[in-house]
């Protein structure tokens, strides 16, 4: 998997929050730690992440999983 996420903009302006995170954060959520923006999450088929295939509902859990354990970038 690979993760895109835009980071504040040059005129230093704060990007909306993902909707998506927070919902699945939910009551974990803090507002110090936002996204910024819309998450881009691509599935690869290769460790050269050059073959990007379809996700799939089970990849959700992942996703998930991983937004709960990771706060976004400052």
């Amino acid at each position: 998997y690979a993760i895109f996420y835009p980071v504040p903009s040059a005129e230093g302006w704060v990007f909306p929050v993902n909707e998506v995170a927070r919902k699945i954060n939910g009551h974990l959520f803090k507002d110090d730690q936002l996204w910024r923006g819309n998450l881009v999450v691509v599935k690869f088929s290769d460790e050269y992440i050059s073959d990007p295939i379809p996700a799939c509902f089970a990849d959700f859990a992942l996703i998930k999983s991983w937004l709960r354990q990771y706060p976004s970038p400052q």
